[in-house]
């Protein structure tokens, strides 16, 4: 354990920058910097997400009060907040969250909730899982005796439902608490609208 994590001191944005250098070697030190730093900002830009191609979980990094603007970061071993990004193939929940979105983890909390009935999908609670083969994002389901977890894709989404053994085979990091991502489909998600009497005419 470092020594920022035991005494809970501020540590600069160049610190948070080499941390998340050692967790990713070959993505631009530009692009980490933003990411450790994009607690003071809107978004990223759009573009350095194309480094993210599948869904990740970024190292613990704590963002300085907004209030006080502060350009430090502390990071302490107690943080229940850590963030993931939605990789740029990762439709599991289009069109509610979009691929490149950021997420913000609550990993205190692990329980699924089960056999419970949603009014929408709005209040259907989203989870950040990992697996063997990676990290996903999404709603969960458990059968009646608790022993498979099935991530749950959008309806619209095209995306196939994936099935687990709950605490085996895959670990649930956190409940999702907020999303930060832009409006609008990607480009590889655009859609074409035809018209009725186009539609006619062509059948």
């Amino acid at each position: 354990m470092s020594h920022e994590e035991l005494t809970d001191e501020a540590i600069s944005e160049d610190e948070a920058t080499n941390l998340l250098h050692t967790h990713f070697p070959n993505i631009p030190a530009a692009v980490l910097k933003g990411l450790a730093g994009f607690g003071d900002s809107l978004l990223p830009p759009e573009s350095w997400f194309a480094y993210f191609p599948v869904t990740t979980l970024l190292p613990p990094l704590s963002m300085a009060d907004r209030n006080r603007h502060s350009p430090s970061r502390k990071r302490s071993h107690n943080a229940k907040q850590v963030y993931g990004i939605l990789g740029a193939s990762d439709n599991t929940l289009v069109p509610f969250v979009q691929p490149r979105a950021i997420v913000e983890i609550d990993s205190s909390i692990h329980k699924i909730e089960s056999r419970k009935v949603f009014r929408s999908v709005f209040e259907r609670p989203i989870y950040f899982l990992r697996s063997h083969d990676g990290y996903h994002c999404g709603w969960c389901e458990l059968d009646i005796e608790r022993k498979w977890l099935t991530l749950v894709p959008s309806a619209m989404s095209i995306v196939s439902h994936r099935k687990w053994r709950y605490r085996q085979e895959v670990e649930v990091i956190g409940i999702v608490n907020r999303v930060l991502t832009r409006l609008g489909f990607p480009k590889s998600l655009s859609f074409d609208y035809v018209s009725p009497d186009e539609h006619s005419n062509s059948t």
